[in-house]
This record gives C-alpha cells, sequence and structure tokens, in this order.
C-alpha cells in the first residue's frame, strides 16, 4: 500500500519546550516563540489508517522529525494542543529506534492550524466509517451463512404464470388469452336465441290455387256422377223418398248423397 500525501504547509516553526509544569497541560508562554529551533514544511501523509507527520527542509525535502500519529484513545498522544492559543501544538517525535521526545510547533496563521486540525480530524473519521462498514458487511456476510438457503429454482412440471398489463390514461388493460369471448360477447352467447319470423296472414277474400289431383281433375272436385246429383238440388232426394229409400236404384242415390255430404265437409 502505497502512502499519499493529505496537506503540506509551506512554513511551519519548532521549538524546544521545557518540561510539563502541570496536568493542565502545556503554555505557548513558556517558551520563547520568537526563537525557534527550526523551521521548514510540514507534510501531512497516510497509507492505509496511519498518519504520519513529517517536518521537511523546504528547499531540499530533508527530513528533520517524523511523528507517528496514532488513533486517540489507543496510546501516548501524539499531537497535543496548548491551552493558551489555538496556533501552538506540542508534537511526539519518534526516531525508529524505540526513542521518542516532545517539541512545540507553530504556525504564523491561524488559518494554516485550522487546517491542520481539521485534517487531523478528517483522517480519523474516514477510518471509522471505513471500520463500521467493514463491520456491517462482515455481520451481513454471517447471517446470510448461518440462514437458511432459499431455493429459487423451479420444479420439474412447475409453471411461473406472468401477468402483463398496458396502462393507457386511467385505466389499465389487460390482455385476454386466446379464444375466451369479451364480456358483450359472453352475454351475447348466454341470450336465447331470437323468435321465427311470422307468416305472413292469410288475404281476406283471395282464394287458394286448386292443386290438382292424381286423375288430372282440379283437387275436391267431385266425380261425374255426384256432380249431376250435385247439379239437382232436390230432384233426386225427393224420388228417393218416395221410394222409402230402398231398392237398388236407392241405395246407390243414398249411397251417392252419402258420399256428396262425405265430399262437402271440406273445410270452407
Amino acid at each position: 500500500m502505497s502512502e499519499h500525501t493529505l496537506h503540506t504547509f509551506k512554513e511551519c516553526f519548532v521549538y524546544k519546550i521545557p518540561p510539563l509544569k502541570n496536568e493542565s497541560g502545556h503554555r505557548a508562554n513558556d517558551w520563547d516563540v520568537n526563537k525557534w529551533l527550526w523551521s521548514g514544511r510540514l507534510r501531512m501523509a497516510a497509507k492505509g489508517n496511519e498518519l504520519t507527520i513529517y517536518l521537511e527542509d523546504s528547499e531540499t525535502g530533508l527530513l528533520f522529525a517524523a511523528c507517528p500519529v496514532r488513533e486517540p484513545g489507543t496510546g501516548p498522544t501524539s499531537v497535543e494542543t496548548v491551552t493558551d492559543s489555538s496556533r501552538y501544538y506540542v508534537l511526539r517525535i519518534e526516531d525508529g529506534k524505540g526513542h521518542h521526545q516532545y517539541i512545540g510547533m507553530g504556525f504564523r496563521e491561524r488559518p494554516d492550524a485550522y487546517d491542520f486540525s481539521a485534517t487531523l480530524a478528517d483522517h480519523w473519521k474516514g477510518v471509522r466509517r471505513e471500520r463500521e462498514a467493514a463491520e456491517i458487511s462482515e455481520q451481513i456476510a454471517n447471517d446470510a451463512s448461518a440462514g437458511p438457503q432459499l431455493d429459487l429454482k423451479l420444479k420439474e412440471g412447475q409453471m411461473l404464470n406472468i401477468h402483463i398489463g398496458e396502462k393507457t390514461r386511467n385505466r389499465t388493460i389487460h390482455r385476454r388469452p386466446s379464444g375466451e369471448l369479451a364480456p358483450a360477447d359472453a352475454l351475447r352467447a348466454l341470450a336465447p336465441p331470437p323468435p321465427p319470423p311470422l307468416a305472413s296472414p292469410p288475404q281476406v277474400g283471395a282464394a287458394p290455387a286448386p292443386a290438382s289431383s292424381a286423375s288430372g281433375a282440379p283437387a275436391g272436385a267431385l266425380p261425374p256422377a255426384l256432380a249431376k246429383l250435385a247439379s239437382d238440388e232436390y230432384g233426386d232426394f225427393e224420388a228417393a223418398d218416395s221410394d222409402g229409400g230402398r231398392g237398388a236404384g236407392g241405395a246407390s242415390d243414398a249411397g251417392g248423397a252419402d258420399a256428396a255430404g262425405g265430399a262437402d265437409a271440406t273445410p270452407g
């Protein structure tokens, strides 16, 4: 993992400070701020969660001192503010061989001091966020491995039904499966068939056309013998009455009358 620079200050001042007098903290008024021990640039660089303050020569970049900054609450304080000024700090520098020393450091301008404090705070805030995100991811992974695995595969013979709708303005149109009747068509299919058309009423005074019989005579026509009797309205009947209805002629006339009567009994 490579180291990247967070912020660089072109000018800072380093002081030799007296031992701490009491537990209240360091005071810049106890230093001779007009007599600094060294001046140069200050560079803040990060490598992963590690943060280091480098005091370097402004022209050559030669390292004067390094202050590894520990996360607050994890060990000795690496950077401490003084109690009587916002532009001065106390740094715990190390030589990499287990030796350390406290020195004073200050800026000429207050904005530089503000940026220095903000860079420190932003770095450790980012470290905490990454740590919390890693813990959440680990917890999710553990819960997923401990819980039952869902089988979302379709079983053999199982079908997946998908309903597709199209929205037009304020209503939804659902596609109808092939062969299914529309509501109006279904109602017409259930309705009874219409009644057959009525036959035209017979015209008054119109006589039906006579039909021909098998013998060529019109249907309903009397045989010649009966037609002769029918032409004589009463004569033959009186002759039959005088004979008393007896004899071959009478029997023949009676039978003719019966036949005539039967022939006339057709609906008019």
